[in-house]
C-alpha cells in the first residue's frame, strides 16, 4: 500500500502474487468483489441466504484471457449468470468498463464541469487541459477497438488503473470510484436475476414482455440495494456509477435495441427516474458525454446546438433523436 502515500514518480499498483489477470484492471478485481459483497449492512446476509435457499454459487468467477469483447455477432462477454447460478464476469469487460468510465468522467470534467464553473465565475477558476482531453479520447478509441479485437493496453501512453504518475493520480483514482460503483450495480442486477428470476425462466417459455419486465425489475432492485449502502455526502458517486453501468453498453452497437431487453435509453430513463436526480446532477452530464462519444463512434450526427437549460434537458433532446432513428413498429 506504499503507493497510497507516494507523492511523485510512477505508481505501480500491481502485486503479481495477489492480483491475477493480464490486463491493468487486475489491480481492481479484488476491491470490486469486496465492495459488492459488502454493499450495505444487510446485503452480505442476503448473499448468504441466496446461497443457502436459492442455490446461488458463492464464488464470483472472473474469466481471464486476452480476447475481445465480441464472441460472435450480437453476443459479447458481458456479465452473466451460469447454469449453476454463478456470477461470471470477464476481465476484458472489466477493462472495457474502466476505459469507458475514464473517458466519460474526464471529458465531463474538462468539457462540461470546468467550463461551466469558469462561466459562472466570469473568470478562469478551473484550468482546461487539452492534453487530458486528448488522452481520454485516445483511450476511448482503444476501448471501442477492444470490442472487436484484442490488442494489449499500452500503459506507457494510455491512462490505466495500474501504472500512472503520482502527480497525475486524480483522474485514474477518481475513475476507480465510478468504475467500482458501476460494477456493483451490474453485479447486483445479475444477483436479482439469480434470486428472483432464473427459476421462473427455467420453468418454461416466457413472453418477451415478461422478460423485459424482469430486466427493468433487476435494474430497480439493484438500485434499491445500492441506495441502502450510500454514504452521506458521497451519494453522487453511487448515482453516477449506476448510470455509467448502463451507459457502457451503448458502445457495443449502433442501436439501443436489445434482444429481449429494454431499449438502453429506456433503461437510462427508468434509472434516472428511480434515482430522482436533480436537473444539474453530474450523471446527466456523464450521459450527454456518452451520447457524444457514441455519436462520433457511429457518425449519427445528432443536433446539439439547440439551447438547453441543463444537461438533463439536453439528455432528453438527444433521447428524442435516438428514438426517432428507429423504424416504427
Amino acid at each position: 500500500m506504499n503507493w497510497v502515500f507516494q507523492q511523485n514518480g510512477v505508481i505501480n499498483r500491481h502485486l503479481p502474487k495477489k492480483q491475477l489477470g493480464n490486463q491493468p484492471v487486475r489491480v481492481l478485481h479484488n476491491i470490486v468483489l469486496y465492495m459488492f459483497v459488502h454493499e450495505n449492512d444487510e446485503f452480505h446476509g442476503q448473499l448468504i441466504e441466496a446461497v443457502i435457499s436459492k442455490g446461488m454459487n458463492p464464488q464470483v468467477v472472473i474469466e481471464y484471457g486476452d480476447v475481445p469483447l465480441i464472441i460472435e455477432y450480437g453476443k459479447y462477454r458481458t456479465p452473466s449468470v451460469g447454469a449453476d447460478k454463478q456470477l461470471i464476469i470477464h476481465e476484458t469487460f472489466l477493462s472495457y468498463c474502466w476505459i469507458m468510465t475514464y473517458s466519460m468522467f474526464v471529458l465531463f470534467i474538462e468539457t462540461i464541469n470546468h467550463p461551466n464553473l469558469n462561466k459562472e465565475a466570469g473568470k478562469i477558476v478551473k484550468e482546461i487541459h487539452p492534453d487530458e482531453i486528448q488522452k481520454a479520447k485516445d483511450l476511448f478509441n482503444y476501448g471501442k477497438f477492444l470490442i472487436v479485437d484484442y490488442i494489449e493496453w499500452d500503459k506507457s501512453t494510455l491512462p490505466n488503473p495500474e501504472e500512472y504518475y503520482a502527480e497525475k493520480r486524480d483522474y485514474p483514482e477518481q475513475t476507480n470510484m465510478y468504475f467500482t460503483e458501476a460494477l456493483k450495480f451490474i453485479l447486483c442486477h445479475e444477483f436479482i436475476h439469480i434470486t428472483e428470476h432464473i427459476d421462473i425462466f427455467l420453468e418454461g417459455e416466457l413472453k418477451d414482455e415478461e422478460i423485459l419486465q424482469m430486466e427493468l425489475d433487476a435494474d430497480e432492485k439493484a438500485i434499491e440495494i445500492i441506495n441502502k449502502g450510500m454514504e452521506p455526502g458521497r451519494e453522487f458517486i453511487y448515482e453516477c456509477g449506476i448510470i455509467v453501468g448502463i451507459l457502457v453498453l451503448f458502445f457495443l452497437s449502433d442501436t439501443t435495441k436489445q434482444h429481449r431487453h429494454p431499449d438502453l435509453e429506456d433503461r437510462l430513463i427508468n434509472a434516472f427516474t428511480k434515482l430522482n436526480l436533480g436537473a444539474h446532477h453530474p450523471a446527466w452530464g456523464f450521459a450527454c458525454i456518452a451520447f457524444k462519444l457514441w455519436e462520433q463512434q457511429f457518425d449519427f450526427q445528432f443536433v446539439w446546438d439547440e439551447p438547453s437549460n441543463s444537461d438533463k434537458d439536453l439528455f432528453y433532446k438527444i433521447v428524442e433523436q435516438i428514438k426517432a432513428r428507429k423504424p416504427s413498429t
